[in-house]
């Protein structure tokens, strides 16, 4: 697959999740300067560092108040298990993180439904994404012969 990298809202609350699938830190920062969604420059060495300490990892999650939620997978295939384990094992974190900043802690169906829907959106996104790449490299194909 090829790498992309969107955005989703993560509702109720005023904050976003940038979504990063088999994206280097470099494609990163330039989608970052591109789209002036949000700066990371400060954090540059920092994210520098996880990129570099998940080489061999299949993902991490980011959660910096004020900053949007940073979720990162080294690839993505609806029929890879392994993959879709990682991402709700990322989505766990980031569901974590953002229910105890906004005091949501205790509240355990909220959180639930909250990754519930955040899992909802990343796979619908993706799969439109696969999708998109697939009759791309179709094309392509059928132009050739």
């Amino acid at each position: 697959m090829k790498p992309h990298i969107f955005t989703i809202p993560v509702a109720p609350f005023k904050q976003d999740m940038v979504v990063m699938v088999g994206v280097t830190c470099k494609q990163f920062f330039e989608w970052n300067k591109k789209n002036g969604f949000v700066t990371f420059d400060e954090d540059k060495e920092d994210i520098e560092e996880l990129f570099e300490d998940h080489k061999t990892s299949n993902g991490f999650t980011v959660f910096d108040p004020g900053k949007p939620i940073l979720l990162w997978l080294a690839d993505y295939s609806y029929k890879n298990w392994g993959m879709m384990e990682t991402l709700i094992h990322e989505l766990h974190h980031a569901v974590f993180l953002v229910s105890n900043h906004y005091g949501a802690e205790k509240e355990l169906e909220f959180q639930a439904h909250l990754q519930i829907n955040l899992f909802e959106r990343i796979r619908i996104e993706l799969a439109r994404k696969i999708d998109t790449d697939r009759k791309k490299a179709k094309k392509k194909r059928k132009k050739r012969v």
